[in-house]
């Protein structure tokens, strides 16, 4: 079975998924030059279905586990929603 047959409405539309790519790319490329190689980092369509699926599900709190770009993505999310991002990275930066 696939996500589209059980959870339908965690599945983003194509509007959605192109809103994502606008949203996250170039931060991403800065990201994977800079910070992190892309091998490391969360992979780009991932990074855009975390962002897409905020979108849909529209949390007003999240938890951010330290991870690089996933955290990027979601408090780019949260800044952009008024939502909060919990962190439970001790890393100051």
């Amino acid at each position: 079975m696939s996500l589209a047959e059980t959870h339908p409405d965690l599945v983003p539309d194509e509007r959605l998924l192109v809103e994502a790519h606008k949203t996250l790319g170039d931060a991403y490329d800065d990201y994977t030059q800079h910070v992190s190689p892309d091998t490391m980092a969360i992979a780009y369509e991932t990074a855009c279905y975390l962002w897409a699926l905020c979108r849909i599900r529209t949390p007003r709190r999240a938890v951010d586990f330290g991870s690089g770009f996933t955290s990027y993505t979601l408090r780019r999310y949260a800044a952009d929603h008024d939502a909060e991002v919990f962190s439970v990275d001790d890393h100051e930066s």
